[in-house]
């Protein structure tokens, strides 16, 4: 039986070792490498809690979302990232008691009843670039350090790479719809507040004119 997202992250944590670099976490997703980093970049932003730092923690999440949407797009298979990157090294052992990632492999448990190998028909290199597409305005709101710019879109695209790892092509295309469906709200919320911005602006005159 295929393992699950959730078994091959148990495994990693839980296989003996504490420190990986990115890039054996890379070599280990191997071919499902780029949705591995999407999923594993964007989950802890999708769960609800108190933002630090006016959610400046999701910017650096936000530009790599970008950065390999946008290899998806090329057609690349795995990640092509700078050293600074790929050497970086991350100490997944400390995960294994953390209070918190035990909630979230609960949640994990729950979403795979939901989640199964389905309608792969769907797997093409073309649909999945027109998904990688519909990840890139998500992963731009994630870039703005502003509260509730960051949890929805967020949220998106750990459901479109958690589908993607399941290989189940139905949720696939539902996920990928609710990323469309959280773009064209923050779009029409960003013209509405320019919109209601410039009418001010309009009423009041400019305040740093002279009196």
């Amino acid at each position: 039986m295929t393992e699950t997202i959730r078994e091959k992250l148990n495994n990693l944590i839980k296989g003996g070792r504490v420190v990986y670099t990115v890039k054996e976490v890379i070599d280990y997703f191997d071919k499902d490498s780029i949705f591995a980093l999407l999923f594993l970049i964007t989950l802890p932003t999708s769960i609800p809690a108190p933002p630090h730092a006016f959610g400046v923690e999701t910017v650096i999440g936000g530009g790599l979302t970008v950065l390999l949407c946008v290899q998806l797009i090329l057609g690349f298979d795995k990640p092509i990232l700078p050293n600074f990157i790929t050497l970086k090294k991350i100490n997944l052992g400390q995960l294994e008691n953390n209070k918190y990632y035990k909630k979230m492999d609960k949640l994990l448990l729950k979403l795979e009843y939901y989640f199964k190998k389905r309608y792969t028909f769907v797997f093409q290199r073309l649909v999945i670039k027109i998904i990688a597409a519909t990840m890139i305005i998500p992963g731009v709101l994630m870039l703005i350090p502003v509260i509730f710019t960051n949890l929805f879109p967020s949220i998106s695209i750990t459901l479109i790479s958690f589908s993607f790892l399941f290989k189940d092509g139905l949720m696939l295309i539902i996920t990928s719809f609710f990323s469309l469906l959280v773009s064209l709200f923050y779009l029409l919320f960003f013209k509405y507040i320019f919109r209601v911005g410039k009418k001010f602006m309009r009423n009041t005159g400019n305040p740093f004119r002279a009196r």
